[in-house]
């Protein structure tokens, strides 16, 4: 297991919000990369992947994660 424990792994729905949530991405992004934040990130494409996602970047050593 590498150590990821610096960064963060953020994770978009982009149907969240009736659909907002893909427009508002790019925005998202910039403003997490304005702040410092190191991350990495990735988008949903359907339900119930949130979990699955959480629990692989726990086991590959994220310290933080964001959804």
């Amino acid at each position: 297991m590498s150590d990821k424990s610096g960064r963060a792994f953020v994770i978009f729905n982009p149907a969240s919000n009736g659909g907002r949530g893909s427009r508002r991405l790019p925005r998202y992004l910039q403003l997490l990369q304005d702040e410092g934040l190191e991350f990495d990130h990735v988008v949903t494409t359907h339900g119930g992947e949130e979990a699955r996602f959480a629990e692989d970047a726990l086991e590959s050593g994220y310290g933080t994660i964001v959804a």
